[in-house]
């Protein structure tokens, strides 16, 4: 995920362990540097943002468990705190945002996941979102607003 200036990489997995680095790409030098790694490794995480921030949402930890957590980066600085969390551990999570609001749809554990959760940058406020008309996991996702830049 990124905004005009940065994207930011994080988790993933090499082979079967989680990894909790992260890197910060600036577009305007196509320069990779290493930015503060997630508080948690993670595998299988989404991700969305705004011009200010990126979230990271979900995933599979390295105990090989779901997990609920929410990441917040900053962009400008690559400073990262934790957020409110999903109501439901998932990983797979397929992921939107806008200059308000991202949204975090299916996803996985254990079973493919039907709905959504709508998180409000501003507030740190997570609610229900609307139910997909399958469940699903590991899809792709964007928006017509991708960061509002």
């Amino acid at each position: 995920m990124g905004n005009a200036t940065y994207g930011i990489w994080a988790g993933g997995a090499t082979t079967t362990t989680a990894q909790s680095g992260a890197e910060r790409y600036t577009f305007a030098s196509n320069t990779i540097a290493a930015t503060t790694a997630l508080g948690t490794a993670k595998r299988s995480i989404s991700g969305c943002g705004n011009t200010t921030e990126g979230y990271f949402a979900g995933g599979v930890i390295a105990t090989n468990a779901y997990t609920n957590m929410i990441e917040i980066y900053t962009f400008s600085t690559g400073s990262r705190v934790s957020g409110t969390a999903l109501g439901v551990s998932k990983a797979s999570i397929q992921a939107a945002g806008n200059k308000t609001k991202g949204i975090f749809a299916g996803g996985h554990n254990g079973a493919s996941i039907y709905f959504s959760e709508v998180y409000t940058y501003a507030t740190n406020v997570r609610t229900a979102g609307s139910d997909l008309y399958s469940a699903r996991y590991a899809g792709a996702a964007t928006s017509s607003d991708p960061g509002g830049f």
